[in-house]
């Protein structure tokens, strides 16, 4: 590969020159020498195009140099394993109620959950040591589902959603409708691509047609995310205290995404899920889907249900399990860099021109032309 290829029309125009030129002869006034001329012998072929082939030669490896040929590198470093984190928390109405009806004092589960939620983002954003490599977000769910704050690595920007949350009750409904704060997340991911990468719109509204429907049964998946890593380093902590609503997501009409369908699909797409539940009576369609596994494959990107007191006295401990479990790793990771040689081709033509230059004043290449 050439950085720069439009050089090489230099040689276009300077080679026909150099070897089409003709010599300027001095007239000099000598009798006819053509009798003694006939006697000496003729130079090598090397000396009569030596000093040619050098003059050619420079110019050629001065227009690669302009050129600029790039050299492919491959090489190796350590990374941190970057880490795409989305929070996910109920803010439905019972969220709303004290942890003890008794002690009003405690606080209410939406004030408690969202503590633990910045406590959480403290462990994986110590800014204080070195930048993170990780990126969090923040959805809100209930009757419907808001992105709050989107991909980031800022804790202050973190903090100041967060406290968005605590003063703005009420924010997103009083129901727990799980299937589109699925949904959102798996969209989220999506447009965190490069663009390039990225699915149309029409492929996202057909992937989310798909989730129409009963539990089983295949999910269409685009072309751009088939067979792809898609789901590395991707995790969605949801937490809720209630039950979710999986009857409605069959209502074809209203064109709601089936949860379990959803939740298969962000199984599918190798999104690790954790979902923190103050309800130990998990509907076992709901489990199956979360926790379930039919390979090793699926088996790495197999979520997990981690359970709530109801007093929400665990919640830390919840969430310093999970950040044990995705703790940011140092890996080695191949890449490939473009390396330019136009320093070993600008060498190369000085060294030829030296060459050359010295020849030409040398004793066997000076010659009368007749």
């Amino acid at each position: 590969m050439l950085q720069r290829p439009e050089a090489f029309l230099l040689l276009l125009l300077l080679l026909p020159l150099l070897l089409l030129r003709k010599k300027k002869k001095n007239q000099l006034g000598f009798p006819n020498l053509k009798g003694l001329t006939s006697k000496i012998p003729q130079a090598s072929w090397m000396k009569r195009n030596l000093l040619k082939i050098l003059e050619a030669l420079t110019i050629t490896l001065f227009v690669i140099a302009l050129a600029n040929p790039l050299q492919t590198v491959e090489k190796s470093r350590e990374v941190k394993e970057t880490r795409l984190i989305v929070i996910v928390e109920d803010l439905s109405g019972s969220m709303y109620n004290s942890v003890d009806y008794y002690n009003p004092s405690l606080g209410s589960r939406h004030i408690l959950a969202l503590d633990s939620a910045h406590k959480f983002a403290g462990l994986r954003f110590d800014n204080t040591k070195e930048p993170s490599s990780d990126y969090l977000a923040l959805i809100a769910f209930a009757d419907y589902s808001k992105l709050i704050c989107p991909f980031t690595n800022d804790m202050e920007i973190i903090h100041r959603r967060i406290e968005f949350l605590k003063v703005n009750d009420g924010q997103v409904g009083g129901g727990t409708e799980i299937s589109e704060a699925v949904w959102l997340t798996i969209n989220l991911f999506i447009n965190y691509l490069p663009k390039e990468e990225r699915p149309t719109v029409g492929e996202i509204m057909s992937m989310k047609e798909a989730l129409i429907g009963n539990d089983e049964g295949d999910i269409w998946l685009p072309k751009s995310l088939k067979g792809k890593d898609f789901g590395k380093g991707k995790i969605a902590i949801i937490l809720s205290d209630g039950e979710f609503y999986i009857s409605s997501a069959y209502d074809i009409r209203g064109k709601t995404p089936n949860a379990i369908r959803a939740i298969r699909l962000m199984r599918m797409l190798g999104i690790k899920s954790y979902f923190i539940l103050m309800n130990p009576q998990v509907d076992p369609r709901l489990e199956k889907a979360i926790t379930s596994a039919k390979n090793e494959k699926e088996l790495r990107t197999a979520g997990q249900i981690l359970a709530l007191k109801p007093d929400m006295s665990n919640i830390d401990r919840v969430y310093d399990k999970i950040n044990e479990l995705e703790k940011t790793q140092l890996i080695l990771e191949d890449f490939r860099q473009k390396k330019g040689t136009s320093w070993a081709f600008t060498l190369l033509g000085f060294v030829s021109l030296v060459v050359y230059a010295f020849l030409s004043y040398s004793k066997p290449f000076r010659r009368i032309e007749i």
